[in-house]
């Protein structure tokens, strides 16, 4: 199970890509994760909330108690004093105070957060996919096609982990090749949290470029300089990219929890939004010319190599021959993981 979602008394849903933990919301001074959340409310709030009552009375949902034994009362209450320690530490009182003074929480709060009214459709894997019972046509993966199989004009894919697979691989090589403008932010190999993925996904990168598709690799460094708006206290000196989002030609986009890899593919359970919006997938677009290119590495093909163009402060270009920000032990380890026949579960 991949999904996440929050939804409030059927009125009100968040989800996306984020997971509940530290590294997910700014609070800590390790690894910090890039994410993209959707709030929505209307009818696709309680289409959500139903989506969670379908996974809780599922077969493939237990109780916990069948799973692992219950916790002791003293282990409860080490939980309730490690919380109070970490909400009452300096980091933690300065990180509730940033949260409480930004910009989103007193739109929130003080009732003037603008909503955009349209169309917003709920995709979702059939929680019987994890016992290998579902209907192909109950699967998130064709419903996300049958909204946004047929662009015309452009594609800005924003994917932490990209295993595009040989099928998929096709349709964006005829995409592009067709006059699609196609445009796809990943990790980098320095940025990426799971390196066996990234050595999936090499083995697809020189094909896509020869295609004419542009690729971008975060940078482990994007997001880590505090900004008057950044809730966190503590710096982290690097950042991951773990969003999930889709956007067809400047109109519809897609945030949820769904890779494009075949793990979510074919095992994980996973689920979405389709928004009919040329605001947000217009802001998308609007990232991917202003600001992604100089947050990342840009590779590209000359003589037949991969070359990584990195855009300096003064505006000049720096290649790199080689993944940027690696060792000669990281390189190699990531050619050995690609040797092994794993793909399938990445």
């Amino acid at each position: 199970m991949h999904n996440k979602s929050l939804t409030a008394d059927g009125a009100v849903g968040i989800l996306g890509g984020r997971s509940i933990g530290d590294v997910y919301f700014g609070f800590g001074s390790g690894i910090q994760f890039i994410d993209t959340d959707v709030m929505v409310t209307g009818a696709v709030a309680g289409a959500i909330g139903a989506d969670f009552d379908r996974y809780w009375h599922s077969r493939s949902a237990h109780p916990l108690d069948r799973v692992v034994s219950g916790s002791s009362a003293s282990a409860l209450r080490d939980l309730v004093q490690e919380a109070h320690t970490a909400a009452n530490s300096p980091e933690g009182k300065l990180y509730a105070e940033r949260l409480e003074s930004s910009p989103f929480v007193g739109q929130l709060t003080g009732g003037k957060l603008a909503f955009e009214w349209t169309k917003v459709y709920l995709v979702s894997d059939d929680p019987a996919k994890g016992l290998g019972e579902a209907k192909e046509k109950d699967l998130l993966f064709p419903q996300l096609m049958n909204l946004l199989s047929h662009p015309s004009r452009s594609i800005d894919l924003v994917s932490a982990y990209f295993v595009p697979g040989r099928q998929f691989t096709a349709k964006l090589e005829e995409l592009a090749r067709n006059g699609v403008r196609v445009r796809i932010l990943t990790n980098s190999q320095a940025a990426t949290d799971v390196t066996v993925v990234h050595s999936a996904y090499v083995k697809y990168r020189a094909e896509l470029l020869q295609a004419g598709v542009e690729l971008y690799e975060l940078k482990p460094t994007f997001g880590t300089a505090r900004e008057p708006d950044t809730v966190s206290p503590s710096g982290s000196s690097r950042s991951s990219l773990h969003s999930k989002t889709l956007a067809v030609d400047k109109t519809r986009i897609f945030v949820g929890s769904f890779n494009f890899d075949p793990r979510s593919l074919l095992l994980n359970t996973e689920m979405g939004v389709v928004i009919d919006s040329p605001i947000l997938a217009g802001s998308l677009s609007r990232a991917f010319s202003e600001r992604f290119p100089a947050a990342s590495y840009i590779p590209a093909l000359n003589g037949g190599e991969i070359v990584w163009q990195e855009i300096a402060a003064d505006g000049s270009v720096v290649r790199h021959g080689q993944e940027p920000e690696t060792s000669f032990f990281s390189r190699f380890s990531l050619t050995l993981l690609g040797l092994l026949p794993i793909e399938w579960l990445l």
